[in-house]
Formats: C-alpha cells, structure tokens, sequence
C-alpha cells in the first residue's frame, strides 16, 4: 500500500505467506495496480503474473538426489528431514515433493521437525534430534538448517558421519559446498526469477505480449559442478547488501 501511495503504477512481490495476502492483491487489481508473484508463490488468481517456481518441484529435486546419492549402498538410509515453518505454503509444497521423490527407495525418513528458519529455533530442533537418534545418515532441510547443521555435526564429532543436504540455495548453502561441509541442494536461479518479474510487470504496464508464468529450469548443485555454476544466477553479487526502509505513521498523523 505504501509503494502505491507513492506513486507505484505496479508491484511485484515476494511473499512470505501463502493466503496472507489474497486481500491486499485484490485491493490492488481493483485498482488496476498489476501485481507480479516472485519466487515463494501467493494463492490469489488476481496476480497478474508469476515469476517462479513449486517448491514441490524443489523438495522433488533434492529427494530425487538423495536417493541416487544413496541407490549404490547396500543398508537403508537414514534422514532427519527439517522442512520448515508448520502450515507454511513453501513447506507443504516442499515436503510433498521431497516425500514423493523417496518413495520406493532405501531412503527412509526416521525424524522430521517443523520450525521457524531462524538458526537458534533449527539448531534446538537438530540437537533434540540427534539426542534421541544420533545413527542418522543425513540432514535435510532448509536453508538455515543446513548451515546450523555444519556446527552442530562438528560440535558433536559427526561431520564425518552425518550427510548434510538443503532443498533450496543461499549464499550459506553455496559456501557450504564449496568448502565440502554441505553435499548439495537444487537451485532455483532466483535473481533470474527477479529479472523476469521486472520484465513481466513492464510488459504489463506497457501492453505488451507476456506470459503469465515462467520459472527457471531446476537443477542441483553439488561440488561435482559449483565451480561451473554462474553465480549471479543464483546469488548476489559478493559485496551485496541490502537496505530496508520502514515507514512508521506517528499518533495523530493523517
């Protein structure tokens, strides 16, 4: 609301919450403000377009890889699965997909834990797991899991004995890989996802031809091809930092 009190003639938006903002994207379409869904996804049907792509397909990817990483061994495996904040709509695509992707394989979820992603909530929920079940083969989860995972491993002398996977990428996965901590974790090239949605919302203030959903091709990286990967697809480049800004209306202000 505030972008649009501003002056925006569209808005593209990256939400955290699946359903949260169904109402505010249909105060904006009756406005004729167009709004561009990027990278987590929104249920509205109002958006005028989408920049993105299932995080079934993602939880899929890293399941599909687990799966042949292990198809050589001759026990079952054993996975720690942390999929993220409970009820989330990223979560539940995730674990769909990651699930689906384990069926019929000698991998087997013996734990799994909800939690928020911040790292003091996932390193409890990977220490709670390991008190009652420390023979596990892998941890798989989010993002921030796999990277209190590095600590927590080491702090417990299991980095050897314990396999550490994410089901999307951040800086923190892509560090982790490169120096061997974390196997692998698919990408979903986010900052192309970014340069769609501006293109898409431009196409749609200038009455242009677009196409109302695009999402870049999946695929996981791993320290067989990090070194070929094109960084800047994925991540910001090194130096980035962002800047946010609040706008607090006072008591009294019209």
């Amino acid at each position: 609301r505030k972008c649009v009190e501003e002056g925006s003639n569209g808005v593209i938006i990256g939400a955290i919450s699946y359903k949260g903002l169904d109402d505010l994207v249909e105060e904006l379409h009756n406005k004729g403000i167009p709004v561009i869904d990027v990278i987590n996804g929104m249920s509205s049907s109002r958006v005028a377009a989408r920049s993105l792509v299932s995080f079934e397909e993602m939880g899929f990817s890293a399941g599909t890889y687990l799966a042949q990483l292990h198809a050589t061994s001759n026990s079952p495996a054993k996975v720690a699965w942390f999929p993220g904040p409970e009820g989330a709509g990223w979560v539940l695509a995730g674990d769909l997909g990651f699930q689906k992707a384990l069926m019929g394989s000698d991998v087997n979820i013996v734990a799994k834990r909800y939690g928020d992603t911040g790292k003091l909530v996932q390193t409890a929920l990977l220490n709670e797991v390991l008190d009652m079940q420390p023979d596990i083969d892998y941890i798989v989860g989010t993002a921030v899991t796999a990277s209190a995972a590095i600590k927590v491993l080491r702090a417990r002398g299991l980095s050897d004995q314990v396999k550490i996977l994410a089901y999307y990428f951040t800086p923190e996965v892509y560090r982790g890989i490169k120096r061997g901590q974390i196997v692998g974790a698919p990408t979903d090239s986010a900052v192309i996802q970014g340069r769609i949605a501006v293109d898409q919302l431009v196409r749609v203030l200038d009455k242009k031809t677009f196409i109302r959903h695009v999402g870049p091709e999946i695929y996981v990286v791993d320290q067989k091809n990090i070194n070929a990967l094109a960084r800047l697809t994925s991540l910001a480049p090194s130096g980035f930092r962002a800047t946010y800004s609040v706008g607090v209306r006072l008591k009294g202000e019209d």
